[in-house]
């Protein structure tokens, strides 16, 4: 099936490094980052489901860091993104739903959850990208049903994750979409009411986050 390989460029050192999926079924394995000199990538196999993994690039060092949705279902790892060493994703969890998750490998301790929309009601949080700052990340959240999905800021611990800006007020969602980082800050995509969809810039902070254009006038 469709597993991890590693090569040198040559035919001679291309070489499968692990099959998560034993046989002819595939891992599906993707969102590959490196963090503190390992391969962290999210896999299933027949056990646990798409799951968290790392890899040193040998099969002997390669192993399925938690099972966050045990069972077989999987808790689906996304967006994963390395920050200094400290690696930020999106998960399931049961009883928790579709949440933030930080893992810092410099420990041998389990993610921190970041229950953004607390209870079993899912975040969905999106779109990470590293924080303008050096430290933590942006991302797209939906952490209340009056707020709805905006952009929200974390430096890796519930008590440092919070909302940065309510782009459009109230239930209606104003996103982070398309983050790209660019002169020091993050431009990224979102809607108001007022504006429609719009590119606006951040640096990391609620007052340095500000729409660039309003490039088709009014809220269309």
């Amino acid at each position: 099936g469709r597993e991890l390989y590693k090569t040198n460029g040559q035919v001679g050192g291309t070489q499968l490094v692990h099959d998560f999926a034993p046989g002819p079924s595939s891992s599906n394995f993707g969102e590959m980052v490196v963090v503190g000199g390992r391969l962290f990538l999210a896999a299933s196999d027949p056990s646990g489901g798409s799951e968290l993994w790392s890899t040193g690039g040998t099969s002997a060092t390669t192993k399925r860091e938690f099972d966050l949705y045990p069972g077989g279902i999987g808790s689906t790892p996304k967006w994963l993104t390395a920050v200094g060493n400290k690696l930020y994703f999106i998960a399931d969890m049961p009883g928790v739903g579709r949440e933030l998750f930080v893992l810092d490998t410099t420990l041998a301790a389990p993610p921190v959850l970041i229950d953004i929309f607390p209870g079993s009601h899912s975040s969905d949080a999106r779109g990470l990208i590293a924080h303008p700052s050096g430290v933590g990340v942006l991302l797209e959240a939906n952490g209340d049903f009056s707020i709805g999905a905006e952009i929200w800021t974390s430096d890796g611990t519930p008590a440092g994750t919070s909302l940065l800006v309510d782009i459009n007020p109230g239930p209606g969602d104003g996103h982070f979409r398309g983050a790209v980082t660019l002169a020091g800050g993050v431009l990224f995509s979102a809607t108001s009411n007022v504006l429609g969809n719009e590119p606006y810039f951040t640096d990391g902070t609620a007052i340095g986050t500000v729409a660039l254009a309003d490039i088709a006038p009014g809220p269309g």
